[in-house]
């Protein structure tokens, strides 16, 4: 993503707004940019913090869906094979991660955990190197979306191996997912692996 210069205009404005500590003057300052993905993501927070979990989530929704307007129907479509990449490094592509983040969060405050586990894996895709590391909510994900069968695949796939920090960590949560298979003796030899 790349911003041009009446955007960066408005994130110039936002951070100003930023620095006077009062969450009012982003509202209102949201009423006049109200797709500006900056805004829309502190404004969730803020509605977080008071509460208003419907609003956080419509908010973060609302940024996904800014994102999605101004995407190249070629993105979209790599998005659609698992081709897509985002560089984490340029900071107009962190505020995608950022929004696809919090909305995860929502949803799994929600109990969709089933959409939630695809938002991580969408995440994981755009960037191998998992700089918001996507792969912690993976494993609980799974299994409470009762998706154990790709999960097994998926620590089967070596996609582990490029995670060194959270391999052994995640690997025990194969035993949930074999039990979930009805799969005991797996699970034992797993458990006792």
């Amino acid at each position: 993503f790349v911003h041009d210069k009446a955007y960066d205009r408005t994130e110039n404005e936002f951070f100003s707004l930023v620095n006077t500590y009062d969450p009012m003057n982003l509202v209102y300052y949201l009423k006049r940019h109200p797709y500006h993905v900056s805004t829309l993501i502190q404004v969730s927070k803020v509605a977080k913090q008071d509460q208003n979990l419907a609003l956080s989530a419509d908010l973060c929704e609302r940024a996904l869906f800014t994102f999605g307007r101004v995407s190249l129907s070629t993105f979209r479509q790599k998005i659609g094979e698992g081709k897509a990449r985002l560089d984490f490094r340029r900071p107009e592509n962190r505020q995608f991660w950022l929004a696809g983040y919090h909305y995860l969060k929502n949803l799994v405050t929600k109990g969709t955990y089933r959409t939630a586990l695809e938002w991580a894996k969408l995440l994981l895709s755009m960037d191998p190197s998992d700089p918001y590391g996507m792969i912690h909510f993976i494993h609980p994900l799974a299994i409470r979306a009762y998706e154990s069968s790709w999960f097994i695949d998926f620590c089967d796939s070596g996609a582990l191996d490029l995670c060194d920090t959270a391999h052994d960590f995640i690997r025990q949560t194969l035993v949930l997912a074999k039990l979930q298979q009805k799969d005991t003796v797996g699970a034992k030899a797993q458990l006792t692996e």
